[in-house]
Protein backbone atom coordinates (compact mmCIF):
# COMPACT_ATOMS: atom_id res chain seq x y z
CA UNK A 1 0.00 0.00 0.00
CA UNK A 2 1.59 3.06 -1.15
CA UNK A 3 1.27 6.03 1.95
CA UNK A 4 0.20 9.30 1.20
CA UNK A 5 2.72 12.56 0.82
CA UNK A 6 1.30 15.97 2.95
CA UNK A 7 0.61 17.25 -0.13
CA UNK A 8 -2.20 14.62 -0.89
CA UNK A 9 -4.16 14.63 2.25
CA UNK A 10 -4.27 18.16 2.75
CA UNK A 11 -5.80 18.30 -0.95
CA UNK A 12 -8.18 15.63 -0.49
CA UNK A 13 -9.69 17.53 2.55
CA UNK A 14 -9.72 21.25 1.00
CA UNK A 15 -11.64 19.85 -1.29
CA UNK A 16 -13.96 17.41 0.73
CA UNK A 17 -16.68 20.01 1.88
CA UNK A 18 -17.02 21.26 -1.54
CA UNK A 19 -17.15 18.84 -3.75
CA UNK A 20 -19.29 16.09 -1.62
CA UNK A 21 -22.01 17.23 0.42
CA UNK A 22 -23.41 13.71 0.49
CA UNK A 23 -20.38 12.99 2.85
CA UNK A 24 -20.87 15.63 4.88
CA UNK A 25 -24.91 14.68 5.27
CA UNK A 26 -23.31 11.51 6.42
CA UNK A 27 -21.00 12.95 9.04
CA UNK A 28 -23.71 14.70 10.72
CA UNK A 29 -26.31 11.93 10.59
CA UNK A 30 -27.41 10.39 13.95
CA UNK A 31 -24.75 7.68 14.22
CA UNK A 32 -21.99 10.62 14.20
CA UNK A 33 -23.77 12.87 16.36
CA UNK A 34 -24.24 10.34 18.99
CA UNK A 35 -20.76 9.42 19.25
CA UNK A 36 -20.09 13.18 19.37
CA UNK A 37 -22.46 13.09 22.63
CA UNK A 38 -20.32 9.99 24.00
CA UNK A 39 -16.53 11.96 23.39
CA UNK A 40 -18.58 14.67 25.62
CA UNK A 41 -19.38 12.00 28.45
CA UNK A 42 -16.62 9.98 28.13
CA UNK A 43 -13.48 12.97 28.51
CA UNK A 44 -15.78 15.89 29.95
CA UNK A 45 -15.74 14.91 34.11
CA UNK A 46 -11.75 14.61 33.70
CA UNK A 47 -11.90 17.71 32.38
CA UNK A 48 -14.23 20.11 33.55
CA UNK A 49 -11.86 22.57 35.03
CA UNK A 50 -10.74 23.69 31.57
CA UNK A 51 -11.05 27.30 30.45
CA UNK A 52 -10.16 26.92 27.15
CA UNK A 53 -10.78 24.44 24.66
CA UNK A 54 -9.66 23.97 21.26
CA UNK A 55 -10.10 21.37 18.32
CA UNK A 56 -8.02 20.86 15.61
CA UNK A 57 -9.87 20.23 12.37
CA UNK A 58 -13.74 21.22 13.35
CA UNK A 59 -14.95 20.56 10.49
CA UNK A 60 -18.76 20.34 10.55
CA UNK A 61 -18.93 21.45 14.12
CA UNK A 62 -19.88 18.78 15.70
CA UNK A 63 -18.34 17.98 18.06
CA UNK A 64 -17.83 22.05 19.71
CA UNK A 65 -21.37 22.54 19.35
CA UNK A 66 -22.10 19.07 21.86
CA UNK A 67 -19.21 20.17 23.91
CA UNK A 68 -20.36 23.85 24.27
CA UNK A 69 -24.22 22.11 24.85
CA UNK A 70 -22.53 20.48 28.35
CA UNK A 71 -19.84 23.32 29.13
CA UNK A 72 -20.99 26.60 27.53
CA UNK A 73 -18.34 29.20 30.28
CA UNK A 74 -15.47 27.61 28.08
CA UNK A 75 -13.72 29.55 25.58
CA UNK A 76 -13.99 27.87 22.26
CA UNK A 77 -11.42 27.83 19.33
CA UNK A 78 -10.06 25.78 15.62
CA UNK A 79 -9.13 25.62 13.03
CA UNK A 80 -9.40 23.50 9.33
CA UNK A 81 -7.81 23.95 6.29
CA UNK A 82 -10.83 24.09 3.99
CA UNK A 83 -13.50 27.54 4.26
CA UNK A 84 -15.80 25.01 2.95
CA UNK A 85 -16.86 24.20 6.59
CA UNK A 86 -17.97 27.73 7.53
CA UNK A 87 -21.04 27.00 5.12
CA UNK A 88 -21.80 23.49 6.36
CA UNK A 89 -21.53 25.13 10.30
CA UNK A 90 -23.76 27.85 9.65
CA UNK A 91 -26.20 25.27 8.25
CA UNK A 92 -26.27 22.22 10.14
CA UNK A 93 -25.33 23.64 14.07
CA UNK A 94 -26.58 27.56 14.31
CA UNK A 95 -24.91 29.03 17.31
CA UNK A 96 -21.58 27.43 16.79
CA UNK A 97 -20.00 30.29 14.84
CA UNK A 98 -20.75 32.49 17.54
CA UNK A 99 -19.33 30.65 20.53
CA UNK A 100 -15.80 29.62 18.66
CA UNK A 101 -13.18 31.66 16.90
CA UNK A 102 -12.45 29.36 13.27
CA UNK A 103 -9.16 30.00 12.19
CA UNK A 104 -8.99 28.74 8.40
CA UNK A 105 -5.20 27.36 8.15
CA UNK A 106 -2.86 23.94 7.78
CA UNK A 107 -2.59 22.25 11.37
CA UNK A 108 0.81 22.45 11.85
CA UNK A 109 1.24 26.16 11.05
CA UNK A 110 -1.93 26.65 13.42
CA UNK A 111 -0.45 25.61 16.16
CA UNK A 112 2.86 27.38 15.48
CA UNK A 113 1.03 30.51 15.77
CA UNK A 114 -1.70 30.22 18.65
CA UNK A 115 -1.35 30.92 22.68
CA UNK A 116 -1.54 28.06 25.36
CA UNK A 117 -4.97 26.33 25.74
CA UNK A 118 -6.14 24.08 28.34
CA UNK A 119 -7.18 21.57 26.39
CA UNK A 120 -6.37 20.33 22.90
CA UNK A 121 -9.29 17.83 21.04
CA UNK A 122 -9.08 15.73 18.13
CA UNK A 123 -11.88 13.74 16.54
CA UNK A 124 -10.73 11.84 13.32
CA UNK A 125 -8.17 14.40 12.75
CA UNK A 126 -4.63 12.96 13.45
CA UNK A 127 -5.76 9.85 11.15
CA UNK A 128 -5.09 12.05 8.28
CA UNK A 129 -1.64 13.26 8.98
CA UNK A 130 0.84 11.44 7.31
CA UNK A 131 3.88 10.27 8.95
CA UNK A 132 6.23 12.12 8.09
CA UNK A 133 4.15 15.20 9.93
CA UNK A 134 2.74 13.59 12.78
CA UNK A 135 5.56 14.03 15.16
CA UNK A 136 5.78 17.25 14.77
CA UNK A 137 2.29 17.82 15.08
CA UNK A 138 2.01 15.77 18.30
CA UNK A 139 4.71 18.38 19.75
CA UNK A 140 3.58 21.13 18.92
CA UNK A 141 0.67 19.57 20.81
CA UNK A 142 2.33 18.83 23.58
CA UNK A 143 3.43 22.14 23.76
CA UNK A 144 1.04 24.27 23.40
CA UNK A 145 -1.50 21.98 25.49
CA UNK A 146 -1.99 23.30 29.44
CA UNK A 147 -3.60 20.67 31.15
CA UNK A 148 -5.14 18.31 28.52
CA UNK A 149 -4.82 16.30 25.07
CA UNK A 150 -7.98 14.77 23.91
CA UNK A 151 -8.43 12.54 21.33
CA UNK A 152 -10.54 9.82 18.89
CA UNK A 153 -8.71 8.77 16.40
CA UNK A 154 -7.90 5.41 14.09
CA UNK A 155 -6.08 2.97 16.16
CA UNK A 156 -3.48 0.62 14.84
CA UNK A 157 -5.08 -2.65 16.62
CA UNK A 158 -7.88 -3.33 14.43
CA UNK A 159 -8.16 -7.25 15.00
CA UNK A 160 -11.31 -7.57 13.33
CA UNK A 161 -11.40 -4.22 11.26
CA UNK A 162 -11.29 -4.51 7.45
CA UNK A 163 -9.23 -2.11 5.23
CA UNK A 164 -10.83 1.43 4.86
CA UNK A 165 -12.40 2.66 1.89
CA UNK A 166 -10.38 6.06 1.70
CA UNK A 167 -7.17 4.15 2.72
CA UNK A 168 -4.79 6.34 1.67
CA UNK A 169 -5.65 9.31 3.27
CA UNK A 170 -5.76 6.90 6.49
CA UNK A 171 -2.76 6.65 9.23
CA UNK A 172 -3.51 4.24 12.01
CA UNK A 173 -1.48 4.32 14.96
CA UNK A 174 -1.37 3.67 18.35
CA UNK A 175 -0.61 7.50 19.93
CA UNK A 176 0.20 6.24 23.72
CA UNK A 177 3.76 7.92 23.88
CA UNK A 178 3.25 10.47 20.77
CA UNK A 179 2.79 13.47 23.20
CA UNK A 180 5.97 14.60 25.68
CA UNK A 181 5.65 15.51 29.23
CA UNK A 182 2.05 13.58 28.93
CA UNK A 183 0.82 10.75 30.92
CA UNK A 184 -2.41 8.78 29.23
CA UNK A 185 -4.78 9.01 32.08
CA UNK A 186 -7.37 6.81 30.19
CA UNK A 187 -7.79 4.97 26.55
CA UNK A 188 -10.36 2.90 25.06
CA UNK A 189 -10.66 1.18 22.09
CA UNK A 190 -14.32 1.04 20.26
CA UNK A 191 -15.68 0.29 17.03
CA UNK A 192 -16.40 2.86 14.21
CA UNK A 193 -19.86 4.26 13.41
CA UNK A 194 -19.56 1.85 10.01
CA UNK A 195 -17.67 -0.71 12.11
CA UNK A 196 -14.84 -1.47 9.33
CA UNK A 197 -11.95 0.28 11.85
CA UNK A 198 -11.10 0.42 15.79
CA UNK A 199 -10.65 3.94 16.81
CA UNK A 200 -9.06 5.06 20.29
CA UNK A 201 -10.23 7.29 22.64
CA UNK A 202 -7.21 8.43 24.47
CA UNK A 203 -6.67 11.05 27.47
CA UNK A 204 -3.82 12.40 27.98
CA UNK A 205 -2.99 14.77 31.11
CA UNK A 206 0.22 17.50 31.47
CA UNK A 207 2.87 15.81 33.83
CA UNK A 208 4.10 18.59 36.67
CA UNK A 209 7.22 20.20 35.26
Amino acid sequence: MTKPTHYEAREFWKNTWLRNPQYVDELNSGAYRRRSVRMVEYFGPDIEDTETFCELGVGSGRNIFYFHEKYPGWKYSGNDINPGVLGVIAKDFPGVLECVNITIDDTLGYLKNIGGVDTLFTHGHLMHIPDSTISEVCRWMAAKANKYIAIHEAHSHRENAIVFRHERYRFERDYFDMFPGFVCKKSVGELAVNANRIYGMYLFRKEPA
